[in-house]
């Protein structure tokens, strides 16, 4: 245990490049400064400034304090500009995309293990999980970057098959147990709260032979899992969230060649949907019967939030638009959180007209009993809204009855392919329109932009735009309780690679040490973090255009 009158090392090195890494370990905590750019070299001192800073907040301890005023906003003289006093910053991370040593110490392979290494060029780069960016050995000092920059809530998942080899309770890797407590509590050491999801993609590759999430078992499997891992971490963890995206790996992963390929649209990805709802379901009842009043913890559910655009102004585009929200956003968010619960209306009729004119003899969207209604409606204490960047689609041109698919189903043509972009206006609608609709406690569980350079003043004014909506939307009565950004670090962006630059931090991947390097975006959020701020980014950066 380090004292908190510890030294704090400070070494240069003189070339002509920048680079501030912290090193923090149980015996040894400084900060090395490489000069590497003469012409950046003072600009990022300032960002190592902050760093500075935040090691040294981190050794005089600090400790975050939870309550909710919902109306209390700080005021100054410059406006209404200040986050709620209990208002939670922090950052997101994933285990697929960040642990790697996949096939260490007792971890088996999950469905991306085997993909990728089946078909390497599945992924635009032609990289893989193996490594990523090496979380599994570099936690610690991770997590103390996540600290340095104001982070109070720290998201991460849990990989189901390094806790379970094979994915079933009958084989717990002991190692696999004392990874995640390990993480755990150097989260807690730190300062910040744990929000941990159940499962982020990754399912042990032997539950999808037996047909993954289309597998009406997989609800009881999903039960199992989750009660070996409340039973294990739930003494120190008080914010679950249970299936990452629900809607982007069945509609992406079993209905389009995205996710596993299964290419099954109109099928495969509706059953996914239903399976992945009534587990989240089941999951949060048994927390609610077996560890609630013993661990006192809440279970959320998260979605991606992603309202697409019309093509035109036209009728036609405007409500093919609209029905690809009911079926993306409102169809899993409708059972759960309307009053009635189910499917939307459109959304059931529609997929059964279908059906019937197809020759099937039941609609291809499954039913919920009465029973699965009651069960699954209020089954979440908090809803998680991901949103990054929104479609552009218009009608379909081609709308053929023996066409079996989702598009199809919806009547919808993407435009362009889906890319990055700043549209804050969108997340705005989201915010709104699910506060309309549903008044759920929200938290922002995944919000980002990918720029590769370490001056990433794109991604600067995305946050800084979509933060402002965040506070725009808390004062209009939307009861959002957190930001958390993604990502802390760059990581693997899934059939991207390591293409897509997310992170606060910027991984060399060509390095063996995969040295991180904060990015002008990580000094930006440590001011809107630690002041609870939304200054103007030029202003807080000293930054031109």
């Amino acid at each position: 245990m380090v004292e908190k009158t510890d030294i704090l090392k400070i070494k240069f090195a003189a070339t002509h490049h920048y680079i501030a890494q912290l090193h923090f370990s149980d015996n040894n905590r400084y900060i090395t400064l490489f000069l590497l750019n003469q012409r950046i070299a003072m600009k990022y001192m300032k960002i190592t400034t902050i760093l500075i800073l935040g090691a040294f907040e981190y050794m005089l301890g600090s400790s975050v304090e939870i309550r909710r005023k919902p109306d209390k906003i700080m005021k100054d003289s410059s406006g209404n500009n200040f986050f709620p006093e209990d208002f939670l910053f922090g950052v997101s991370t994933s285990a697929p995309q960040y642990e790697g040593a996949w096939n260490v110490n007792g971890r088996t392979p999950s469905i991306w293990d085997d993909m990728i290494h089946k078909n390497p060029k599945l992924v635009e780069d032609g990289s893989n999980l193996d490594v990523a960016n090496d979380f599994y050995h570099k936690y610690k000092d991770d997590i103390c970057l996540a600290r340095s920059i104001g982070t109070q809530m720290f998201r991460l998942s849990l990989s189901w098959t390094r806790l379970l080899s094979g994915g079933f309770t009958n084989h717990v890797n002991s190692n696999g147990v004392q990874f995640y407590k390990n993480v755990i509590d150097k989260i807690l050491a730190n300062g910040m709260i744990p929000m941990v999801t159940l499962f982020h993609w990754d399912l042990p590759i032997d539950m999808q032979k037996l047909g993954g999430l289309t597998n009406p078992l997989f609800v009881d499997w999903f039960e199992q899992y989750a009660r070996f891992v409340f039973s294990t971490f739930g003494d120190k963890v008080k914010f679950w969230m249970t299936i990452h995206e629900p809607n982007n790996l069945c509609y992406d992963g079993y209905s389009n060649e995205s996710i596993l390929f299964i290419n099954l649209s109109g099928i495969a990805g509706y059953l996914c949907i239903h399976h992945a709802i009534l587990a989240h379901a089941r999951v949060y009842r048994l927390y609610e019967r077996e560890f609630r009043t013993s661990q006192n913890g809440k279970v959320g559910y998260t979605i991606s939030c992603n309202y697409p655009l019309p093509n035109s102004p036209s009728h036609e585009d405007v409500t093919a638009a609209e029905r690809d929200y009911q079926w993306f956003v409102k169809g899993l968010l409708n059972p759960i959180f309307d009053s009635t619960g189910d499917y939307p209306s459109i959304m059931k009729e529609r997929i059964a007209n279908y059906s019937r004119a197809q020759g099937f003899s039941i609609s291809r969207l499954p039913s919920f009993t009465k029973k699965q209604i009651d069960d699954v409606r209020g089954s979440a204490d908090f809803l998680g809204i991901n949103y990054y960047m929104n479609d552009i689609l218009k009608a379909s041109s081609a709308n053929e009855i023996t066409n079996v698919s989702y598009t199809n189903d919806v009547g919808v043509d993407m435009v362009e392919p889906l890319q990055p972009k700043n549209t804050p206006w969108v997340f705005a609608k989201v915010l709104r329109l699910v506060n309309e609709d549903y008044h759920p406690i929200i938290y922002i569980t995944g919000n980002g932009f990918p720029e590769s350079g370490l001056e990433d003043k794109n991604k600067v004014a995305y946050l800084r735009g979509h933060l402002a909506e965040v506070l725009k939307a808390i004062r209009n009565g939307v009861d959002i309780r957190g930001y958390l950004l993604w990502s802390l670090l760059d990581n693997f962006e899934w059939l991207h690679g390591y293409q897509w630059k997310y992170g606060l931090f910027y991984v060399d991947f060509n390095n063996s040490n995969l040295i991180r390097v904060p990015r002008l975006s990580a000094r930006y959020i440590a001011h809107v973090y630690k002041t609870r701020r939304l200054d103007d980014a030029l202003d807080v950066l000293d930054i031109s255009n």
